[in-house]
């Protein structure tokens, strides 16, 4: 339940990402929130494109897929 909350949140941010929204308590929460896993998603596509940035943001879609093919089942296994 929780992860499906998250990835929720991821998709919140991304729609968020593409329209000028001011800062609001609600959008720095989900900013607080997804942040902390987006960026070392970031920095590792950055770093496999040779230090550049690309000019689409892929870290939400590589987290949704780690999210689905990692975390999941491995929470199944586990519990």
């Amino acid at each position: 339940m929780l992860l499906r909350i998250y990835k929720l949140l991821i998709f919140i941010q991304c729609i968020l990402s593409w329209f000028p929204v001011p800062s609001n308590a609600v959008t720095d929460f989900i900013y607080r929130v997804t942040e902390p896993a987006m960026r070392p998603v970031r920095m590792l596509t950055e770093r496999l494109m040779g230090g550049r940035s690309m000019p689409v943001d892929f870290s939400p879609i590589i987290l949704f897929l780690i999210i689905q093919m990692v975390i999941e089942p491995l929470i199944r296994i586990l519990f």
